[in-house]
């Protein structure tokens, strides 16, 4: 295995900090060890990297004029079985991590334990990228010059981000479907992050081009504050497809807008979305959209079961409990008609003799 080992630093070239891989003549590295290295001040990215099996450990990169590291391909050069961690990109001109792409895609790429922070566009810009692992990663200030999501994702499949901490971002905190001419997306899962300080739509995922497909997409278990909106998910252009995505057992809480805001741009445009066991405000609905389950929220009636109609605590209209002591001539339950405490309760049925 080939290793550059700190200390080795390159400041202020004309050029990139580390360019590893020759792209013009079809000549990809392989099994590279970057240990404790250090790119500063140079004129495009710190660490340009082409390579088949990868190892780029506790380096810093900032203040350069592109990006802070690169998983790049072209045709011929691949990026393939690359490990990020514990390295620190910060106040670079461009993204903290990205993938670079005029080949096939980056595969297999794992980024966990690195400080990617107040870089001008994303933290994290997975364009063109193949089973990609965002995990246990410090994503703070990035897009305050372009407003730029801290995490973007485009034309990739098999994308994991989990256990990130996400703040204070000038607009996006994970944006999966970012504006791209065409985009296809797949098989994401945005889960157990913390998300802070977001100025627009915190979670944001949406078809929002007529060549824009979102297929199979799981946001789980996210604690979100703060946004316009804490979760956004929608169909944005007449062609745009989603289907399959299940938004489930976050927490959000402090949005502008709207907690959860499920938009479609014309009826049946997305299928097979799903909201179950979400905490926060009530959901907001566009009048096209059409659910395949909305249930266990915060937001949806209380379904119980009890011998009578409750006595006490706070109760909301449409809650129903079931009679857990049927008879003949006795209600199949109650039903709230007024919401307080404990509001207003109403027998239904009458089981038969």
């Amino acid at each position: 295995m080939a290793r550059l080992r700190g200390p080795r630093c390159h400041p202020g070239s004309q050029v990139r900090g580390f360019y590893l891989g020759n792209a013009n003549s079809g000549w990809g590295d392989t099994d590279l060890k970057i240990d404790g290295c250090a790119a500063r001040r140079n004129t495009a990215t710190g660490f340009a990297i082409e390579a088949v099996r990868m190892v780029c450990v506790n380096c810093v990169s900032e203040n350069n004029g592109g990006a802070g590291f690169t998983s790049s391909t072209t045709n011929g050069s691949p990026s393939r079985d690359h490990i990020f961690q514990g390295n620190v990109a910060r106040q670079n001109a461009f993204h903290g991590w990205q993938t670079d792409v005029y080949g096939p895609n980056a595969e297999r790429v794992a980024l966990t334990g690195n400080i990617l922070s107040d870089n001008a566009f994303s933290g994290v810009y997975c364009n063109k990228g193949t089973s990609i692992s965002v995990v246990g990663n410090v994503i703070t200030g990035n897009g305050r010059e372009t407003a730029s999501p801290a995490i973007a994702v485009i034309m990739s499949d098999g994308v994991t981000m989990s256990n990130n901490i996400i703040e204070g971002d000038a607009s996006h905190g994970v944006c999966i479907g970012f504006n791209f001419v065409p985009n296809r997306v797949s098989d994401v899962i945005i889960a157990n992050n913390v998300c802070r300080g977001s100025m627009s739509k915190t979670i944001w995922i949406e078809a929002s081009e007529a060549s824009t497909s979102l297929q199979r997409v799981v946001a789980s278990g996210n604690i979100i504050s703060g946004g316009s909106h804490g979760i956004y998910v929608g169909t944005a252009a007449a062609g745009a497809v989603m289907d399959s995505v299940t938004i489930a057992n976050n927490i959000v809480d402090q949005s502008r807008t709207a907690s959860y805001f499920i938009s479609d741009h014309a009826f049946g445009q997305s299928t097979n979305v799903r909201l179950v066991g979400n905490a926060g405000a009530v959901a907001s609905f566009s009048p096209n959209v059409r659910l395949a389950e909305d249930r266990d929220n915060s937001w949806n009636a209380y379904r119980g079961e009890g011998k009578t109609a409750p006595i006490q605590g706070t109760w909301k209209r449409g809650d129903i409990i079931f009679n857990s002591a049927p008879l003949p001539a006795s209600p199949i339950g109650w039903v709230c008609t007024a919401s307080g405490e404990p509001g207003t309760w109403s027998q239904f049925g009458t089981i038969g003799a």
